[in-house]
């Protein structure tokens, strides 16, 4: 009886209170969300402070007499003119998805701003959202009447930009290259300022993190390391490591494990990319092999075994990633447009025009340009007497002109079909001392070990290694 009188008390002392939020709520509809909210979370503390009363009432007889108590309500109204009184900002964020358009992309942020949206189309540099990736992170501020006040979206990667051919041709190094790890981001803020926009570039140092994992192979290194949350790029990367000590697609077996330590680059909290492979060991039937990143000069190093010898070949054994060979190396072969027998003095890989061609080692361009039946075609001079033949290009990039550096692994021009030619491919020769040599059986030369001076240096820096690589042991789950 007690209670239900408490309760008769709260609702009538309530009630009206009810009534004036709703008929508030609906004649100032955009304001008062925020006020009913507090109000309505007094009245369920009110509620559950009787029902608390309740279950007491239950296990114990209460005597006493009714108490009636005048209780502060607060003044809706009131709440109401103070939030009037303020400007409201929300920040929203979106991905960027397939087919997208800037009209879609404001909505979604909920932006309603025609002026916005007319300056992300004609800017030049806002309207670099237009080319953005799907998947890419837009975040906004936007106000309570639809009209945008700032709007950030990020700009590709090097390693993204690469991806177009005229940023690509125009590097001297592997945009993926561990000799230059990213280590900034750039994004392009949009502002309003009065009634106007402006854009600017913005550059953010990325926050640098070392990740340590291990795994089993059950199946597959890939099937592993992607259960051990492993990024594709490090996989990628540790089977370019370790292209002369195994084959990830055929030597490893079931029961075989690996330990990484790598780079993983932040921006603002959030994964941007992976960065230099600092360490690893494969478990191949027993078998330990090892790779240890190593400084050699300022910006500069090499992947080296724990006993200090180079893991780096000094030639590529092909100058394409992924490619398959169409014509060998033939001391008499049926030309294919004079269609006379003739010696084939180098290797024929099938691609794709536009596929990109590496240097296979360090050298000096000789020869960029045209020339007969090579068409556009590279001649690079290696140390020794090596040289290397790259030819049938559609297009050189132009940093490998006459008499340029360029570094292993370097992209140095495009497969195509010029000169005599009957399809897209890339002829590739090996020479010692100009004389032909069959590229996939031609015994090339090794890297240099790690240098006798540096050698105290490397070593403390291999205890460093084992030291970690042994926690790996300890812990095989994923530790950062």
């Amino acid at each position: 009886m007690h209670q239900h009188r408490y309760l008769v008390i709260l609702a009538e002392q309530w009630r009206p209170c009810l009534f004036q939020a709703l008929a508030l709520l609906s004649a100032h509809r955009n304001r008062c969300v925020v006020a009913v909210g507090v109000f309505l979370a007094l009245f369920v503390t009110a509620s559950a402070i009787a029902s608390l009363g309740d279950r007491s009432l239950n296990h114990a007889h209460v005597s006493g007499k009714k108490v009636t108590l005048d209780v502060a309500l607060p003044d809706l109204e009131q709440q109401i003119r103070q939030l009037e009184q303020q400007d409201q900002v929300f920040v929203t964020e979106e991905r960027l998805r397939s087919g997208d358009n800037i009209g879609n992309l404001l909505l979604r942020l909920g932006a309603t701003d025609p002026t916005a949206l007319q300056f992300i189309r004609t800017h030049p540099l806002a309207s670099r959202l237009l080319k953005s990736r799907a998947g890419t992170d837009i975040s906004a501020r936007i106000d309570d009447d639809g009209q945008l006040l700032s709007l950030r979206f990020p700009l590709p990667f090097a390693a993204d930009a690469a991806q177009i051919l005229d940023a690509r041709l125009s590097t001297m190094l592997p945009p993926s290259s561990p000799d230059r790890p990213i280590t900034r981001k750039s994004f392009v803020v949009i502002d309003r300022v009065g009634d106007r926009f402006r854009a600017t570039e913005q550059t953010l140092e990325l926050e640098r993190r070392v990740e340590y994992r291990s795994g089993t192979i059950q199946t597959s290194l890939f099937a592993a390391t992607d259960k051990a949350g492993v990024p594709d790029e490090v996989v990628r990367h540790l089977a370019d490591i370790f292209e002369g000590e195994l084959d990830f697609h055929f030597n490893l077996r079931k029961g075989d494990a690996f330990r990484v330590v790598y780079e993983t680059y932040h921006s603002q909290g959030r994964y941007a990319h992976t960065g230099r492979v600092l360490s690893a060991e494969i478990i191949n039937r027993g078998r330990a092999y090892h790779a240890v990143w190593f400084e050699t000069s300022p910006g500069r190093g090499s992947y080296y075994n724990l006993n200090g010898r180079s893991l780096k070949s000094s030639f590529l054994r092909t100058p394409l990633q992924y490619s398959r060979v169409s014509s060998g190396f033939s001391d008499s072969r049926l030309h294919p447009i004079h269609m006379r027998w003739r010696a084939h003095t180098g290797v024929d890989y099938a691609a794709p025009t536009g596929t990109p061609v590496r240097s296979v080692a360090d050298g000096v361009v000789t020869f960029a340009g045209w020339q007969n039946g090579y068409g556009n075609v590279i001649f690079i001079k290696h140390s020794g007497s090596y040289s290397t033949v790259y030819a049938h290009l559609s297009r050189i990039n132009p940093n490998a002109r006459k008499g340029a550096r360029v570094s292993q692994g370097q992209f140095i021009g495009e497969v195509g079909a010029t000169g005599w030619a009957t399809g897209s491919h890339l002829h590739y020769e090996v020479r010692i001392n100009n004389v032909p040599q069959n590229p996939l059986t031609v015994a090339l030369p090794s890297a240099a070990p790690i240098d006798r001076q540096l050698k105290p240096a490397f070593m403390a820096h291999v205890e460093q290694t084992r030291r970690q690589l042994a926690l790996l042991s300890i812990a095989p789950v994923a530790l950062r």
